[in-house]
């Protein structure tokens, strides 16, 4: 136990930080396609075609590869109206299937959600954006070299610390 101490009086601790600003390259579209049927079966039918009509614009005017689109949800439940004494009526059902794109030309990303099928409200299909981020195709490569400004960072506090105290670094414990 008292090595443990001893040990511990000749420790240092510091944090280091590293940080990189980086432009993006890619941007995420994410997008959900709503289509409200009678019943589930023709809800989920008319999504399938809206979806198929949303995965021309993206595969075949913007040349999005299949692995750049992700669906990301897939839902079909009933939709009711309650009524003021809280009856409830179903008015038949609504299939949900929300998707993101990843899109490298960042210019083009306006004119792809203007090209993409857009209802109005009340309209039994829509093609809904849910928002649109961006990102870098190359993140984990960024990540690892904040990384390495960050132990730079922290070497450098310790050394500091050390001087101070007019002792030296052996290397890093943990």
């Amino acid at each position: 136990l008292d090595e443990a101490l001893a040990a511990d009086a000749r420790t240092i601790s510091v944090r280091g930080e590293g940080e990189l600003k980086i432009a993006p390259d890619v941007a995420i579209v994410s997008l959900q396609v709503r289509t409200r049927a009678k019943d589930a079966k023709a809800a989920q039918k008319s999504n399938a075609e809206e979806m198929a009509r949303v995965g021309k614009v993206l595969r075949g005017e913007f040349g999005l590869e299949a692995k750049e689109i992700q669906t990301s949800g897939l839902s079909v439940n009933p939709d009711y109206r309650y009524d003021r004494d809280g009856k409830r009526t179903l008015l038949g059902y609504e299939a949900l299937h929300s998707l993101t794109a990843r899109v490298k030309k960042l210019d083009k990303v306006g004119e792809l959600l203007d090209k993409l099928p857009s209802g109005k409200a009340g309209d039994e299909r829509a093609v809904l954006l849910q928002g649109v981020s961006f990102d870098s195709d190359k993140r984990r490569e960024h990540e690892t070299e904040a990384l390495g400004l960050a132990m730079a960072n922290a070497q450098a506090r310790a050394a500091a610390l050390a001087s101070f105290a007019k002792k030296g670094l052996k290397g890093v414990l943990r």
